[in-house]
């Protein structure tokens, strides 16, 4: 029995650092392709014209987005909400800059999620409340903000 539960240890391991070697590839694929992302921003017309094969990258950026989004919650959970709003957080901050957005996308959804960690830690002191549903209460003003403002 205690094999059997060393080996479920240990695939859990080898996910966890796969996943992360695979998150790290695709992060660097991101930063570098920034440039041609600032010029997606301007419109698919306008990138075409400025010599960029619009329906490949798209394709190929939508993979890596993908790749980095499910690695994200096969390692962190169900988080899922900060991925959501920290972005939208970050572009209000530093702009549309990809270069910046990214980095600053990073550091909000890690603070969003220390915020919650602390605030469940040391305010709710008479019971055990997870840590996502106290994320979804911070960031849910935010996210109604946004949707008000679109419309």
């Amino acid at each position: 029995m205690n094999a059997m539960k060393s080996i479920i240890k240990l695939y859990g391991k080898l996910t966890r650092m796969i996943v992360a070697m695979a998150k790290k590839d695709f992060t660097r694929l991101y930063f570098l392709q920034a440039r041609m992302l600032n010029t997606l921003h301007l419109g698919n017309q306008t990138a075409q014209g400025l010599g960029l094969a619009v329906k490949r990258q798209f394709l190929g950026l939508s993979i890596a987005a993908v790749a980095l989004s499910s690695g994200s919650v096969a390692v962190g959970g169900s988080f899922f909400f900060v991925g959501l709003i920290a972005p939208h957080m970050a572009r209000k901050l530093v702009g549309h800059d990809h270069k910046l957005l990214v980095p600053a996308a990073s550091l909000a959804g890690g603070l969003v999620v220390v915020l919650a960690d602390t605030i469940t830690r040391t305010v709710i002191l008479g019971g055990d409340v997870p840590t996502g549903i106290v994320i979804t209460v911070i960031s849910v003003p935010y996210f109604l903000y946004l949707l008000a403002k679109a419309n």
